[in-house]
């Protein structure tokens, strides 16, 4: 698992582009897409852990960073569940600025490739605060 700065995951290769684009998109197979937009996590934080015990582990990142032209932190966590396969990404604050605020310049979801995908948001300013998405393992 690659964890890139940009608010995004990868099972592939590493992926972190400033730029996002929205689904599907070519650069994005093998991804878990919580708040992909230009982080910057020089003026934040990004954060992984595994927690609790087989078969019922979790793996948590978090992006606690403000967006590069935002004024605001933003606080985006995905967990993964080993028991289910389920992912939950939790928008707790999505307050980054003008222009910025709820992923209006964001795009999220999930994409296996370019025909299995889930797109959530794509610069429409849905991820508001406090949400929660989980995406449920067929």
């Amino acid at each position: 698992m690659y964890v890139g700065a940009n608010g995004t995951l990868n099972f592939k290769a590493p992926l972190s582009p400033a730029s996002n684009l929205c689904l599907p998109a070519s650069t994005t197979d093998g991804a878990i897409l919580a708040w992909w937009d230009d982080l910057n996590p020089g003026a934040g934080d990004v954060w992984a852990r595994t927690s609790g015990l087989s078969p019922r582990r979790t793996f948590e990142v978090q992006w606690k960073a403000p967006h590069y032209s935002g004024n605001g932190l933003l606080d985006v966590r995905a967990v993964l569940h080993e028991d289910t396969g389920d992912i939950d990404v939790c928008y707790v604050d999505s307050l980054g600025g003008p222009g910025i605020d709820h992923g209006a310049s964001a795009t999220a979801g999930i994409q296996g490739n370019a025909t299995v995908f889930i797109d959530h948001g794509c610069f429409a300013g849905t991820l508001t605060q406090g949400k929660v998405v989980r995406y449920a393992h067929p």
